[in-house]
């Protein structure tokens, strides 16, 4: 099960159509996707929660976060903008709570 929601993470952070894929290229907020990352990682963070180690694999997925949600203004309203830098902050701080 746990790697279901590994796959689920990596698709959703780097796979083809990710979310910093879509707000790079597209131009487009997925709030569906960007609710599913969120609901998938307190999964793995409950499985994590009392284990050592987490796989490079889903590491992987959370470097650099901010930048990945990073956007240039011009293509977004302000209030579009802004729920992308909080979703880049929500993202970074699970992902913080996951890695300690």
């Amino acid at each position: 099960m746990i790697s279901n929601y590994i796959s689920q993470i990596e698709q959703l952070m780097i796979g083809e159509d990710s979310i910093p894929n879509q707000l790079r290229n597209c131009h487009h907020f997925d709030k569906k996707s960007y609710n599913e990352l969120v609901d998938v990682m307190h999964k793995v963070i409950s499985y994590y929660r009392d284990k050592e180690d987490v796989p490079k694999r889903l590491a992987l997925c959370f470097i650099d976060i901010l930048n990945n949600f990073y956007v240039n203004q011009e293509y977004f309203s302000k209030e579009e903008f802004d729920e992308i830098e909080d979703a880049g902050l929500k993202i970074s701080e699970l992902a913080n709570i996951l890695f300690s």
